[in-house]
């Protein structure tokens, strides 16, 4: 008789995600006969977690993290980290992700399709009135066309590796 095996894909915040799987190794969920596979929200928050955590609750979870290639990482870290400090001198333990250096190689490739189509330009930036009421209505909306063209063009290697919209 072949054993029956149950899998969970575990999509959510990392907060959230390690609450189940607490509550999921009381219930004897974490034994044989069941697989967990996160997604990169939580396996890219790993670093985070406390180690004896992941030891004691998340024994034989799967998932894949994304790759940073670390020559490039350490040095702007240490730059950010004393940037950040200096700044947000409340803040206490902010970890560098994933997220944070995709945000900033996002940055720049705007940075960089702006340097590319704005030589001389004025940009403007239009409010949209699309009648409906959300946090995006702030936002405008630049009227240089080429900008996006520019922006879906760009590629270059960043901090978090290779930067590229197509």
């Amino acid at each position: 008789m072949t054993m029956q095996i149950r899998v969970f894909i575990v999509h959510m915040l990392p907060q959230l995600g390690s609450r189940i799987f607490e509550k999921a190794k009381k219930l004897g969920m974490m034994d044989e006969g069941y697989a967990w596979i996160v997604t990169t929200g939580i396996s890219n928050q790993f670093g985070s977690f406390n180690p004896s955590f992941i030891v004691e609750n998340m024994q034989g979870v799967l998932g894949l993290k994304t790759h940073i290639p670390k020559e490039k990482e350490a040095s702007f870290r240490v730059a950010w980290k004393g940037k950040f400090q200096q700044e947000n001198p409340t803040a206490v333990d902010v970890n560098l992700d994933i997220f944070r250096l995709w945000a900033y190689d996002c940055a720049k490739a705007l940075a960089m399709a702006v340097e590319h189509v704005g030589s001389g330009r004025n940009f403007t930036f239009e409010k949209m009135n699309s009648g409906s009421s959300s946090d995006l209505e702030n936002f405008g909306v630049s009227q240089i066309g080429p900008l996006v063209q520019a922006l879906l063009g760009t590629s270059f290697i960043g901090i978090s590796g290779n930067f590229s919209l197509d």
